[in-house]
């Protein structure tokens, strides 16, 4: 657990680098145990430095327990200009920043989510994540949902019949 910091994942681009998760895959099947295809690190708050960058993940086709990410950063560290996606639109959430406690302070830029019950997920108030340019299109529940955390957004789509934004308490 103390080697989860630092964690740099760096894709030429998100055309260039897609890491994409095998159709059926097993361990995959199940949305009441969500999984994620690239995942950081649990709290406490020693999760330093990961980052993702320019890259796409896509979690194929017919995993519906598959989440595209779930990150986690402390004191500094972020996602930037990558894509999310489901390849049958299934999957409990694109980008799980709430699956932990202790997320933040970190930086969310220039992220776009396609499909999924959640495009992204917070959770848990305690240094907050910043969201900025950020897309969202084609969910069943919401483009995003803060259930505590605090949080602030800038620059925001939705392409959705959806609710875009759900804060249900908090912060």
């Amino acid at each position: 657990p103390d080697q989860q910091k630092h964690t740099v994942l760096w894709g030429q681009s998100r055309q260039g680098t897609v890491i994409r998760l095998r159709d059926h895959c097993p361990g995959f099947e199940n949305p009441r145990r969500p999984k994620a295809v690239i995942y950081t690190g649990r709290a406490p708050a020693q999760r330093f430095g990961n980052e993702i960058h320019h890259l796409t993940i896509d979690t194929g086709v017919g995993n519906y327990g598959a989440c595209g990410v779930q990150f986690i950063a402390n004191n500094q560290g972020g996602v930037f200009n990558i894509t999310i996606r489901s390849g049958d639109e299934g999957g409990p959430i694109g980008l799980d920043l709430g699956y932990s406690d202790e997320q933040g302070p970190c930086l969310i830029e220039g992220v776009t989510v396609m499909g999924f019950d959640i495009g992204i997920f917070m959770k848990h108030a305690v240094d907050g994540v910043v969201l900025d340019n950020i897309r969202v299109e084609g969910q069943k529940v919401a483009g995003i949902v803060n259930d505590g955390q605090s949080v602030s957004l800038r620059n925001f789509s939705s392409k959705n019949a959806v609710p875009a934004f759900q804060n249900k308490r908090g912060a």
